[in-house]
């Protein structure tokens, strides 16, 4: 039930205004719920970020590194 659409809303409402906020070379990061790594990726790949991962200390995926080339 967490990783299901009213859980990730608040992603889909912070993705599109995002991409002005990072200096070039710079990084966002953003908590995620546990089972939300698949769909919570893939809301900021559609946004036009690169997405990375990391593990919290159990090994379940909680922080995403969203990054943008901006050449």
């Amino acid at each position: 039930p967490y990783a299901g659409p009213p859980a990730l809303a608040p992603y889909r409402a912070l993705a599109p205004r995002l991409p002005p906020l990072p200096a070039a070379c710079g990084i966002a990061c953003v908590e995620i719920g546990a089972g939300q790594l698949g769909r919570a990726s893939a809301i900021f790949a559609a946004a036009g970020f690169a997405v990375s991962s990391r593990d919290d200390l159990n090994g379940v995926p909680r922080c995403l590194i969203l990054s943008l080339d901006r050449g």
